[in-house]
């Protein structure tokens, strides 16, 4: 039996466009290589982080968002092709925080609320926090993407971006 790879998240796709905040994400995932056929494959992200680049005295809200661009190889035909609403995700709880990011929220506290990337999605919130500088919020996701019977074997790529605002 032929195997199939599915291979995420080129180098950090990642976008702070609130002031005084950044977010960085890890360089690659990889949903590694299993027998081709239907199925369901998922990984557990490296860390994402939203933190403060400067002095932030105040109390600052922000929506931490992720989107993802449909798994595609080769030319992308529907055989080479796994749409962005077969992609799961749920951000899971914080893994970290420091200073005061103490207010927030995860978009999809675990995989019962997991939700599809067909459109953009909250991965987490802040509200009210006062983040002063060096304060920082930290969280794993998790991805999961359903393999249709009839993709083609190949190394499918998409890419996921979180972005910070």
């Amino acid at each position: 039996m032929a195997a199939a790879w599915l291979a995420g998240v080129p180098p950090r796709p990642a976008w702070a466009s609130a002031p005084g905040l950044a977010i960085t994400v890890p360089a690659s995932a990889s949903l590694g290589t299993f027998p081709t056929g239907a199925r369901t494959a998922s990984v557990l992200f490296g860390t994402i982080t939203v933190t403060t680049t400067g002095s932030v005295n105040s109390s600052v809200a922000f929506t931490a968002t992720v989107s993802a661009t449909d798994f595609i190889t080769g030319g992308g035909t529907t055989y080479e092709r796994v749409v962005n609403s077969s992609i799961g995700y749920w951000s899971g709880p914080a893994t970290a925080s420091s200073g005061h990011a103490t207010a927030c929220t995860p978009g999809q506290l675990n995989a019962a609320v997991a939700v599809t990337l067909a459109a953009p999605q909250t991965a987490f919130t802040c509200t009210g926090t006062v983040f002063t500088g060096g304060s920082s919020l930290s969280w794993r996701p998790t991805l999961t993407v359903n393999i249709g019977p009839s993709n083609v074997v190949g190394t499918y790529t998409s890419t996921v971006t979180h972005s910070v605002v």
